[in-house]
């Protein structure tokens, strides 16, 4: 997974919570462990992480 964030980050791509969202699915799949169909919804916690991410982002990447 972190691979994912880092590919996004040094390639100046936006991490938002729906790529957060994204991401957490095609690791884990959805909260009943379904790693088909569409992506739920992203949560506090996604939304929180893509905040902290966006900021580490700012800090290393150069544009």
């Amino acid at each position: 997974m972190e691979e994912d964030f880092a590919a996004l980050s040094t390639a100046g791509g936006a991490i938002t919570p729906e790529v957060v969202a994204t991401v957490w699915h095609k690791w884990f799949g959805t909260s009943y462990g379904d790693a088909t169909g569409e992506v739920e919804p992203p949560t506090l916690a996604m939304a929180a992480l893509a905040a902290d991410l966006h900021e580490v982002q700012r800090g290393f990447v150069q544009y």
